[in-house]
């Protein structure tokens, strides 16, 4: 799969290093739009991070959102819920950044791709390509001699002297 993700980058002027640092490079928006429950607020920031995250909305005046968690769900990547995610996270909440980073983030295309690899797997990759861009190129111009020398034998005049090679 590294193969075809590199091919469909601009890779062929580029170093190894240079294509890893592309692949790794956040610049891929991700939002998370599913209904958010207290359930996957808890596998994200744990049981604990959880429960402070509902006495910090109870406080806050956000018994909605404590209602919504623990029914259909709330979309935590909204831009409201986000800045108080973050607002509570300032004010020394624990998780929450980690929860409003679940949803709403950078990606890099191996991240968005669900790929791990080494630059030492991304240099092996590039050297495949390589080789079989080589390996193309040849075969192009094997085709083109090919063809050239089939329309040079079709109006050949017959003169051993003229007669084209291949």
């Amino acid at each position: 799969m590294i193969i075809s993700v590199i091919k469909s980058l601009d890779y062929k002027d580029k170093t190894a290093e240079q294509i890893y640092s592309i692949l790794n490079d956040k610049n891929i928006d991700y939002t998370d739009t599913n209904f958010w429950t207290w359930a996957g607020v808890a596998d994200v920031i744990g049981n604990q991070g959880a429960e402070c995250l509902r006495i910090a909305l109870s406080e806050g005046g956000m018994g909605w959102a404590i209602h919504q968690l623990g029914g259909k769900g709330l979309i935590l990547s909204r831009q409201d819920i986000q800045q108080v995610l973050y607002s509570l996270h300032n004010h020394g909440i624990p998780g929450m950044e980690l929860l409003a980073s679940a949803v709403k983030r950078k990606r890099s295309i191996l991240e968005d791709k669900g790929i791990v690899v080494t630059l030492a797997e991304v240099k092996e990759a590039l050297n495949y390509i390589n080789l079989q861009d080589y390996r193309d190129l040849k075969i192009d111009q094997a085709q083109d001699r090919l063809y050239n020398y089939k329309l040079n034998m079709n109006t050949w005049d017959g003169n051993p002297d003229t007669e084209p090679k291949l």
